[in-house]
């Protein structure tokens, strides 16, 4: 909801940063949203292994470098246009899937924004930077989408975050 009661739509929230704009061309613009996107619940179903590897990226590629070709070895770069579809780095990252509810402890506040919390905290607070170098912030996304999708409301209600992403390199903090 938006102010006066008025409903937005993400992609009216979105459409000013797709325009052309100087200022932001080439920086990423990472959007965190929460909020329900549907009515529907999702239950889940049991693992058939309850202790699945959490899964890895591993992105060497900087936002000030041109941008590696697919099928290429990582090393090598494709010369750049000197042009960027206007989508180009945007993070966009969803509390839930299309169509389903957002949980929220009436305590600690939303599952989602609590794993994300948590999560940067343990990444790039004081004690992340003195322990060792910190991951790229999609793998910290990724990480936090295990860890909400792991809880569990009532008996089988269950949520599952999305991001989507036309980042050309990693993020660091």
């Amino acid at each position: 909801m938006g102010a006066k009661g008025q409903s937005v739509t993400v992609d009216e929230l979105l459409s000013p940063f797709r325009k052309f704009n100087s200022s932001l061309v080439g920086k990423p613009k990472i959007f965190m949203i929460q909020k329900c996107r549907g009515k529907e619940v999702s239950m889940g179903i049991r693992e058939p292994n309850a202790l699945a590897a959490e899964p890895s990226v591993n992105a060497s590629a900087s936002w000030l470098s041109s941008v590696p070709s697919e099928g290429l070895p990582s090393d090598t770069n494709v010369e750049s246009s000197g042009y960027l579809p206007l989508q180009a780095d945007h993070l966009i990252a969803f509390s839930t899937s299309p169509g389903y509810v957002a949980y929220r402890d009436t305590e600690c506040g939303s599952w989602y924004i609590d794993e994300l919390t948590r999560a940067l905290c343990e990444e790039y607070g004081s004690e992340g930077r003195r322990n060792r170098n910190p991951r790229h912030l999609v793998d910290v996304i990724t990480h936090v989408q295990g860890m909400v999708s792991n809880r569990i409301q009532g008996k089988f209600k269950v949520q599952m975050p999305e991001f989507r992403s036309s980042l050309r390199g990693p993020i660091y903090f």
